[in-house]
């Protein structure tokens, strides 16, 4: 995650870290540098200096803000949930779960708040307003990892260690609407996954070598992508992939075709929303690609590793050697 909020550096336990989508706050579990395990609950918001500190050292497992950025949800260790109001940083609600949650999801539907918690032993706990029971989901094998809710509040969606996605329906006699279990075809151990738009795009370590697997789940086209690094950037219609394969080259995937451009792409590279530009930041200056016409349209002399797309393309952040972040049109 990068968040930017002035001179504020953050480190914390992976998956248990978000940020709202308005991008005004950012809330983790930082790391213990002596037990080396995350501990604390605490809350970045654009206007603060210093970080609000929600649970001190409680064990976070998981955390994730509603869609509206106004609230957040917590899973802890010892079968507890909480919900914390993002303005005062006061945690309004306590849910005890019964079992340690492993995964979180708030959201609302026409009567109000929705919780939804997936729990280490493999049950989805769905509650009302702060805590109030409404249904168990079973059927799981094994440790739940993400929850979902859908924006009407009437769908659940779950995935567990048993590479199952489980989909429900809120309010039907028989909840089940649909499960999932398939593997991609030819990956043995997946490492990394992207789905944006209509692709599925899965880095498979084995079979060797290494390849990026893509598929479209509307037309069911498929390409696999040798060489291409993990560090690959996907635009977010999933129609766009951009990655080195080389010390001098990158391969790009766009519009059904590959082809290759003459330099390492930066793991700190971005693409637009649309797909249609890379931002290539180096030691010296930061290229625009147009990659339609494979040309460079821009260049800035700016030293940066890290550069990040605005959805509109028409501005980007990036990160400087100082330590500081520029905004740049």
């Amino acid at each position: 995650h990068t968040f930017n909020a002035g001179p504020i550096t953050v480190r914390f336990t992976p998956p248990h870290g978000d940020v709202a989508l308005d991008g005004k706050a950012f809330v983790g579990s930082p790391i213990d540098a002596t037990t080396k395990i995350g501990r604390g609950l605490r809350l970045w918001r654009r206007t603060d200096v210093d970080a609000l500190v929600i649970r001190g050292r409680a064990r976070v497992t998981a955390v994730r803000f509603s869609p509206s950025g106004h609230e957040l949800v917590a899973g802890l260790r010892g079968g507890e949930v909480i919900v914390v109001d993002v303005a005062s940083g006061a945690v309004t609600c306590t849910w005890k779960t019964g079992g340690d949650p492993s995964a979180v999801a708030i959201g609302k539907d026409r009567d109000g708040r929705v919780l939804v918690a997936g729990l280490f032993n493999g049950d989805v706990l769905v509650a009302t307003g702060c805590g109030q029971l409404e249904r168990k989901l079973q059927g799981h094998r094994a440790q739940i990892t993400a929850v979902a809710l859908s924006a009407d509040g009437e769908r659940v969606a779950s995935s567990g260690a048993d590479e199952q996605v489980r989909v429900h329906r809120r309010f039907r006699e028989s909840p089940l609407l649909s499960t999932h279990a398939r593997p991609l075809d030819g990956c043995i151990e997946p490492l990394d996954a992207h789905r944006k738009g209509d692709w599925l795009w899965t880095y498979c370590l084995d079979p060797e070598p290494s390849k990026w697997h893509g598929e479209n789940l509307a037309s069911g086209e498929k390409h696999i992508v040798d060489d291409m690094s993990v560090s690959a950037e996907v635009s977010a219609d999933g129609g766009t992939m951009a990655g080195a394969i080389t010390k001098t080259k990158s391969s790009v995937f766009r519009n059904g075709t590959f082809f290759q451009l003459p330099f390492k792409m930066a793991a700190g590279a971005s693409l637009s929303f649309d797909g249609k530009r890379l931002v290539q930041p180096n030691k010296t200056a930061i290229e625009i690609w147009d990659l339609d016409s494979r040309k460079i349209v821009g260049s800035i002399d700016l030293a940066s590793e890290v550069a990040v797309v605005s959805p509109d393309g028409s501005a980007f952040l990036v990160d400087l050697p100082t330590g500081a972040v520029s905004y740049t049109h």
